[in-house]
């Protein structure tokens, strides 16, 4: 029987940022919420969740990352704003923003890395992309109501920024300790800006 590995397409964050957030959930921890924090280094912008895949299709699934970041320019993003996701009332993520422009473009990101692995055969989302990060899991509602009061009265200051040039291809081993990410491939953006 093959191999098969749960993968996912994504957008890395620097380090200033990743650094910045983690110290943002240390903040949000201090409410005593049943959330499960996501480490430093696995922070990052999901562009799509493959699931298993067969280790074999790593070059094919490589292939089609490479012709979606062709039609697509290098671009910057601002990691902004805390909420609950998909609603307040009934929170599942504890989720970080990205500007209004950064959004955008990795939409645009995401729905080519969409179009060209369903070419390949992969299935196409259903759901429109919404750009963000997750910063936490939330495991039970206690201690939501001190967590949503800390995220209402946050600073308001982004987290910072990034240069978005390449997107990267990770597999996901899932663990007690939460799951830890593998890069398998890359593909840098080579896409000319329209205002070039």
């Amino acid at each position: 029987m093959k191999e098969r590995i749960r993968s996912f397409v994504a957008v890395e964050l620097s380090t200033h940022v990743q650094n910045a957030l983690t110290a943002e959930a240390q903040r949000l921890g201090d409410s005593g919420a049943d959330v499960k924090w996501v480490r430093t280094e696995s922070l990052h912008v999901t562009l799509k969740f493959l699931g298993d895949i067969a280790r074999d299709k790593i070059t094919e699934v490589a292939r089609a990352m490479e012709a979606a970041a062709a039609t697509i320019a290098p671009f910057r993003l601002i990691v902004e704003g805390v909420s609950f996701f998909p609603r307040p009332t009934k929170p599942r993520i504890v989720s970080v923003g990205i500007d209004p422009d950064g959004a955008r473009a990795l939409g645009e990101l995401a729905r080519a890395v969409d179009a060209h692995l369903g070419e390949a055969g992969y299935r196409r989302e259903e759901r429109s992309f919404k750009a963000h990060i997750t910063l936490g899991r939330v495991k039970s509602t206690k201690g939501l109501g001190g967590l949503s009061d800390l995220i209402l009265t946050a600073p308001g200051e982004p987290f910072g920024s990034c240069d978005v040039d390449r997107i990267v291809l990770f597999m996901s081993e899932l663990s007690r300790a939460g799951p830890t990410y593998t890069p398998l491939s890359h593909a840098d953006l080579t896409g000319q800006d329209e205002e070039a």
